[in-house]
């Protein structure tokens, strides 16, 4: 039991190594261009002047991150998709965003099954 807690508190007292990146900037120690964007998760990144990565900006709920910029998160379906609803046939179609969006329904064809 001695030797548990002696190496627990060796541990404690030497710290972890964690080189040159910084945790809180989620800097990933990789040099960056000024203006140069990324994403992390769902938060956009910028490069500083320094060549430095910046403090992550969380992106807004509902929206995700796509090279480095913030924009609504496709939830929809897959363009081209279809499925044959309560309501009848849907159509996945291209929406604002680049992202698909199911269409009206219309009548399933006959021996269709719905979903």
């Amino acid at each position: 039991m001695r030797h548990i807690v002696s190496f627990l508190m060796l541990g404690a007292l030497t710290g972890c190594a964690t080189g040159d990146a910084d945790p809180l900037r989620l800097d990933d120690g990789r040099p960056c261009e000024p203006g140069e964007r990324r994403c992390v998760a769902r938060a956009t990144q910028t490069c500083g002047p320094d060549g430095l990565w910046g403090v992550p900006q969380g992106c807004r709920p509902g929206e995700g991150c796509a090279e480095g910029v913030c924009a609504l998160a496709c939830q929809g379906c897959t363009v081209g998709e279809q499925r044959c609803a309560p309501e009848g046939l849907q159509r996945c179609v291209a929406a604002e965003g680049g992202c698909g969006a199911w269409s009206p329904p219309e009548a399933c064809a006959r021996g269709a099954r719905r979903s």
